[in-house]
């Protein structure tokens, strides 16, 4: 796959981790459900050739034993890892191909009620794969049934940390009302990875922005369209930045523009993952927290340095686009044993 369309690929594939994965408490817990479904972490660091234990707890929040539940193991992306079920025992189980899907199941006897049962994953990396990998695990009751499901969304790789940083360096007003305001947006690239050139989304995708934006200036910004993921219109804006090594920074200027009185915003943020300039290999943002900003056209609103959150997308939306990119036949071709 070109290095292009792998990261596009890597994006949406992260959009989907990462919104399923904010939905958990800092325990990486999903709760509020008959049968909940933890782990102790979300992110896992590991290298090539390494492989790790993760630790699932299978909760009985009833008062009664439960029937027997299917713990479903769904692979995305980063073919060359194996996922194994540890010590395998009547109470968790057998890790077995489910008919008819892409993922895997372990069929899990009653839990006693008020209790909880450990199944202990095992991931492992092939010494030659560079991509991250992602496993979307979900615990409800047996089929048929449509009662609420517990789940997770579990990463496995390398992690990065690029900051994004966007200042206000100048507003205006033109004469006929409308209000500019220009930015500096700065990248910083605090890992010891050099990373291949990389995209700041500005605005929304799929949707008609509030604002104008350009970078007609000296010292402004490479823009080109984004890619709405479902193929419609608009597709958005993006900053295209070079590739930034390691411990490096890289700034350029965009320029908002509105009516005075519209009291407009947009956010500027990085994506989830990037690639590897030395082995070409997606790899993952270990904290989103800093890699999103909101820049307001007007001066009475801040000066656009303040965090901002990612935008609300429905688990339903989210669904969708996570069995559109298994129709397409992106997810990772896992072995499970």
């Amino acid at each position: 796959m070109n290095p292009a369309l792998h990261l596009m690929v890597a994006q949406y594939v992260l959009l989907v981790v990462f919104a399923f994965a904010s939905a958990t408490s800092a325990e990486a817990q999903v709760e509020n459900y008959d049968f909940p479904l933890s782990a102790e972490q979300l992110d896992f660091e590991l290298a090539p050739g390494a492989s790790i234990e993760v630790r699932l707890t299978l909760g009985n929040t009833t008062a009664q034993t439960s029937p027997e539940l299917w713990l479903r193991v769904s692979s995305y992306f980063g073919n060359g890892y194996t996922v194994s079920l540890m010590g395998q025992t009547t109470s968790c189980g057998e890790l077995v191909d489910e008919p008819g899907s892409w993922a895997a199941i372990i069929r899990v006897q009653p839990i006693p009620a008020g209790g909880d049962r450990v199944c202990v994953l095992t991931v492992s990396r092939e010494p030659t794969e560079r991509d991250f990998h992602s496993l979307f695990i979900s615990l409800n009751r047996a089929p048929p049934s449509d009662a609420p499901w517990a789940y997770l969304s579990l990463s496995f790789g390398t992690f990065v940390d690029v900051h994004l940083l966007a200042e206000a360096e100048s507003r205006a007003v033109s004469s006929n009302g409308t209000a500019h305001a220009i930015y500096r947006l700065t990248a910083h690239n605090t890992s010891s990875l050099d990373l291949d050139p990389m995209e700041i989304g500005v605005g929304q995708t799929c949707i008609v922005e509030p604002v104008q934006i350009d970078a007609d200036m000296a010292g402004g910004c490479t823009l080109a369209d984004g890619w709405c993921w479902f193929g419609g219109s608009p597709s958005g804006t993006v900053v295209q930045l070079p590739g930034i090594a390691a411990g490096q920074t890289t700034s350029c200027l965009i320029r908002i523009s509105e009516q005075q009185a519209a009291n407009a915003s947009i956010v500027a943020r990085l994506p989830h993952s990037f690639v590897d300039a030395t082995t070409g290999g997606a790899v993952l943002e270990s904290d989103a927290s800093n890699n999103s900003q909101t820049l307001y056209v007007n001066a009475g609103n801040g000066n656009g340095a303040a965090t901002a959150a990612l935008p609300a997308i429905s688990v339903w939306s989210l669904l969708l686009l996570a069995l559109a990119l298994g129709a397409l036949g992106l997810r990772a071709r896992a072995r499970y044993r």
